[in-house]
C-alpha cells in the first residue's frame, strides 16, 4: 500500500501543477495491466474520484477549489481508459 500511496502523491502533485517533474509512466501505460488483467473499469475511477470529492468536502475546501480539482481529475479519465 505504501508504494501505491507514493504513486498517488506523485500523480496528484503532477496533475495539480506541483513542483518537480513527474517521472512515472504515462497514465495509459501505467494502468494498462490493471485494465487488461485486473478488470479496472471507469466505475472504479469514479469511485476513487468520489472519495477525493468527499475528502475535500470534509476538509471544508472551498467549493470553487473542489470544482477545479475535480475538473482536473476528470481530464485524466479518458487518458487512462484510452479515449483520447
Amino acid at each position: 500500500m505504501k508504494a501505491q500511496e507514493r504513486k498517488q502523491v506523485a500523480f496528484m502533485t503532477y496533475v495539480f501543477g506541483g513542483a518537480g517533474a513527474y517521472q512515472g509512466r504515462d497514465l495509459a501505460a501505467a494502468h494498462r495491466r490493471l485494465i487488461l488483467e485486473k478488470g479496472l473499469e471507469e466505475e472504479h475511477f469514479d469511485l476513487v474520484a468520489g472519495h477525493l470529492l468527499t475528502t475535500l468536502s470534509e476538509l471544508q475546501v472551498p467549493t470553487p477549489l473542489i470544482e477545479e480539482a475535480m475538473g482536473i481529475v476528470a481530464t485524466t479519465k479518458p487518458v487512462i481508459f484510452g479515449r483520447v
